[in-house]
């Protein structure tokens, strides 16, 4: 089954929405140089509001002193670290669940990627490739496209993030494993209001074909 994963929730409709959608993994922007930042705060008051979903906390240029610190103190489950990380850091993160971004650039082939998260499959517990950050639709053909991503699928657990569509939704059936995916969150059109129609679509069709339940739990 596909695990869904949010990211970048900054308000309670959000969190509402992804826990009420089946989301295993919500992930919350922790890098005060971001322009999603989000406080641990605010963090902590959204999480009283959602039951059953693992938290993650989404780090930049974070040291790893404070990035320890409130992993602890806000009860984190995921670390997860940005693109520029190195994996010869990983010491000061032994024995925590750690999600490694690697953003995919415009014309990067499937061997540099391969190469990636082979060297960091040893100290994560999945890969998140963000296609979105350039635009990219891989179920669209688009970039290394869905022969790439099946080389990727069977070296670790891959979550995908990238700007999906209903129509390219459906070449996910010729993936030969079930990655995970992320959905960023995004600004309320009003407080409390927001429009979901897109992600709806799309996990219903998911969901229509058996690939994805909103009540599985890895």
């Amino acid at each position: 089954m596909i695990v869904l994963k949010a990211s970048k929730i900054s308000h309670l409709t959000d969190a509402r929405y992804f826990s009420a959608k089946g989301a295993s993994i919500m992930g919350f922007d922790l890098d005060p140089r971001s322009p999603d930042f989000i406080s641990p705060d605010q963090l902590h008051a959204i999480a009283d509001w959602v039951d059953g979903v693992n938290l993650a906390g989404e780090f930049g240029l974070n040291p790893p002193e404070e990035i320890l610190h409130l992993a602890q103190s806000l009860n984190l489950e995921y670390i997860q670290l940005p693109h520029f990380y190195e994996s010869d850091r990983m010491g000061d993160f032994k024995g925590h669940k750690i999600i490694k971004t690697i953003i995919v650039e415009r014309g990067v082939n499937t061997s540099s990627l391969a190469h990636r998260i082979t060297d960091w499959a040893p100290h994560c517990r999945a890969v998140e490739l963000d296609f979105q950050a350039q635009g990219i639709n891989p179920l669209a053909e688009e970039g290394i496209g869905i022969s790439g991503l099946n080389e990727l699928l069977d070296l670790h657990q891959c979550f995908i993030k990238a700007p999906l569509t209903l129509d390219s939704i459906a070449h996910i059936q010729k993936l030969n494993s079930y990655p995970g995916i992320t959905f960023s969150g995004s600004h309320e059109e009003k407080v409390g209001f927001k429009s979901f129609e897109d992600i709806d679509a799309i996990l219903d069709y998911l969901e229509e074909i058996g690939w994805f339940d909103p009540y599985f739990y890895p």
